[in-house]
C-alpha cells in the first residue's frame, strides 16, 4: 500500500481545521450577532413542514434536509443553519482537495482552502439556511470529480458524477447549466473521447433518475419553476450591465482573490500543464458569458466555480514562486483582500455601525427591484421579525373572543407568512394564508375564507370588495429592513360579502 507523505498528512488535517474554523465562525456570528433568522428561512421552514416532491421555486432537496434537521436539532436560527454551515466547510475542504488533483503541494492546498475559507461570497451563501448553500456544494463536488477524471482517465467516475448531477438538480435547477457548460467544455477539447462510453451513459441515466421526480411534480402542476424564473428575472432581479456583472464577479471571492483565479483560468485554458482541464475553463467562460447576456444582478450564479479556479491559480502560482517569502506575501495579499467585504456578508457589526460601514464602503445595499434599505439586504433581511410578529399579535389579542375564533391572517409575501407561522406560535395567532410562490398553493389547499381577516399589505379594494367592514388598526414599522417591509397597512375585515377564494387566483404571484 502506497503510503502517503508526512507533509501532505499534516496538509490534510491542516485542510480539515481550516474547514471546522469555516464552521466555528459562521456559528459564533450566528449566535453572538444583532440578527434574527433571514427572511427566505421562514419559507424553507414552511416547506419542510408540508414535505413534496417540488415547490414553485425551488426542488424538494433542501426542505428535505432541513426536515430531518428540525426533527433533531429544532428550528433556531443556529439549529437549521447547521447543515448550511456543513455545506460551506466541506468547500472549503474540498478546494484545498482539489489542488492535489491538479498537481499541486501543501501551499497550494493551504492557501486555496484559506482563500474560499474567507472569500466573501462563500460566507454569505452558507452563512443561513439557503438552497445556494446546496448549490454551491454541489457545484464543487462536481467539478472537483470532474477535475479527478480528466486526471486519471477512470471512467467510473461518472457514475459520481452521475449521482451529483442528480442530487444537485434535486437541490437547484441551475445544476443543469454546469452539467451542459462542462459537456460544451468537454467536446470542445482532447477530452471529448471520455463521453462516449458506457459509464458515462450509465452517470447520465443515474442523474436522470434522480431528476425523475421533479420533473414529473413540474408536468403534473404545470411547470410552476418556469413562470417562477422568468419572474424573477423581469420582475424581481435588478437589471446588470456588462461592467456591473464583471465588477459583481471580482466581488464575490475578493478583489485581491482575482489574480489568483485568473492565473488559474490562464493556466488551464493556455498552458500545457494546465492544459487536461481546459473543458473545465471553457465551462466557466461559457457559464460567465451566459450571465452576462442574461443581465442579471446575482453574481453568485458562478459561486461554485471559482474554488476550482483558485486551486489551479494556486498550483501556477506555486510552480513559479519558490521562495518562501514570496509565497507568504502572495497569501497575505489574498486573504487581506477579502477582509473589508466580510461585514457586509456575515453579521459582525449592529445595524447602526454596518449602515455607516457600508456608506463609507459605497457599498451597493440591493439586489432587487423597489428594494432599500441603510444596510446590506443579505443583512437587512434578517432584522426586525420579532416586532413584526409583536404588532400583528397585539392586533390579534384586540379582537374579541369570537372574532379571534373565525380569523386568518393575510401576508404578501413568503417572507411575512412564514415568521407569522414560526414566531407567533407563542401567541397563538391563527394559520397565515399569502400568494407568493408555494404559499399560494398551501393556502389553497387549506381554505382561504373566513368572517375575519387581519390583512397586512393588501389591496384596500379587494378588501372592501370582499367585507362590509374594513378598519385600519396599524402600520407596519422597522428601521433597518428592507424598504418594501415598512409602512404597509394592517387592516382588520370583517362581515363578508364575498368569499377571499373567489379573488384567489388573482393573489397569485410568482417571483
Amino acid at each position: 500500500m502506497v503510503q502517503m507523505p508526512v507533509s501532505t498528512r499534516r496538509t490534510s488535517l491542516s485542510l480539515l481545521l481550516i474547514g471546522g474554523g469555516f464552521l466555528v465562525l459562521q456559528a459564533v456570528v450566528t449566535v453572538c450577532g444583532d440578527y434574527g433568522y433571514f427572511i427566505d428561512e421562514f419559507y424553507y421552514l414552511a416547506c419542510a413542514r408540508r414535505l413534496a416532491w417540488g415547490y414553485v421555486d425551488h426542488p424538494p432537496l433542501a426542505p428535505l434536509v432541513l426536515a430531518m434537521t428540525r426533527l433533531v436539532l429544532g428550528e433556531s436560527p443556529l439549529a437549521i443553519r447547521v447543515p448550511a454551515f456543513l455545506a460551506g466547510a466541506v468547500i472549503v475542504w474540498s478546494a484545498g482537495r482539489m489542488v492535489f488533483e491538479l498537481g499541486g503541494g501543501c501551499w497550494a492546498a493551504l492557501t486555496t482552502a484559506a482563500t474560499v475559507a474567507v472569500a466573501p461570497g462563500v460566507l454569505a451563501v452558507t452563512g443561513f439556511f439557503s438552497v445556494n448553500a446546496f448549490e454551491a456544494l454541489a457545484w464543487v463536488l462536481f467539478t472537483w470529480t470532474l477535475v479527478r477524471l480528466l486526471r486519471t482517465g477512470d471512467q467510473r467516475l461518472w457514475m459520481a458524477l452521475g449521482l451529483l448531477a442528480g442530487l444537485g438538480f434535486e437541490s437547484k435547477h441551475t445544476m443543469l447549466t454546469l452539467v451542459a457548460a462542462a459537456s460544451a467544455g468537454l467536446v470542445t477539447t482532447r477530452a471529448r473521447a471520455l463521453l462516449w462510453n458506457r459509464w458515462a451513459a450509465w452517470g447520465a441515466a443515474l442523474a436522470l433518475a434522480l431528476a425523475t421526480p421533479n420533473v414529473i411534480w413540474q408536468v403534473v402542476n404545470g411547470f410552476p419553476s418556469l413562470e417562477f424564473y422568468r419572474n424573477a428575472a423581469t420582475l424581481k432581479n435588478l437589471p446588470a450591465s456588462p461592467a456591473v456583472v464583471v465588477v459583481g464577479q471580482l466581488q464575490l471571492m475578493g478583489l485581491l482573490t482575482a489574480p489568483v483565479w485568473l492565473v488559474g483560468l490562464g493556466w488551464v485554458l493556455l498552458t500545457r500543464d494546465g492544459g487536461s482541464w481546459r473543458g473545465l475553463g471553457v465551462a466557466f467562460i461559457l457559464l460567465f458569458l451566459l450571465l452576462i447576456g442574461s443581465r442579471q444582478s446575482r453574481p453568485d450564479r458562478l459561486l461554485g466555480l471559482y474554488p476550482m479556479l483558485v486551486a489551479a491559480g494556486a498550483v501556477a502560482i506555486e510552480r513559479r514562486v519558490h521562495r518562501s517569502g514570496g509565497r507568504a506575501a502572495v497569501t497575505t495579499l489574498v486573504l487581506a483582500g477579502c477582509l473589508p467585504g466580510l461585514p457586509v456578508v456575515i453579521p459582525v457589526l449592529p445595524p447602526a455601525t454596518l449602515s455607516r460601514y457600508v456608506a463609507w464602503l459605497g457599498v451597493e445595499t440591493s439586489t432587487e427591484r423597489g428594494k432599500t434599505s441603510p444596510i446590506p439586504q443579505l443583512l437587512a433581511d434578517r432584522t426586525e421579525w420579532e416586532p413584526f410578529v409583536a404588532q400583528v399579535a397585539a392586533v390579534y389579542r384586540s379582537l374579541s373572543p369570537d372574532d379571534r375564533r373565525q380569523a386568518l391572517i393575510y401576508a404578501p409575501s413568503y417572507g411575512q407568512a412564514g415568521a407569522i407561522d414560526l414566531l407567533g406560535r407563542a401567541d397563538g395567532l391563527p394559520r397565515t394564508i399569502a400568494g407568493q410562490n408555494s404559499y399560494w398553493h398551501w393556502s389553497e389547499r387549506e381554505g382561504v375564507d373566513s368572517e375575519v381577516l387581519i390583512a397586512i399589505g393588501a389591496n384596500p379594494d379587494d378588501l372592501r370588495a370582499l367585507f362590509r367592514d374594513v378598519e385600519q388598526v396599524g402600520v407596519t414599522t422597522c428601521t433597518y429592513c428592507m424598504s418594501w417591509r415598512r409602512g404597509m397597512p394592517i387592516d382588520v375585515a370583517r362581515r363578508s360579502i364575498a368569499p377571499v377564494s373567489s379573488i384567489w387566483a388573482r393573489a397569485r404571484h410568482y417571483e
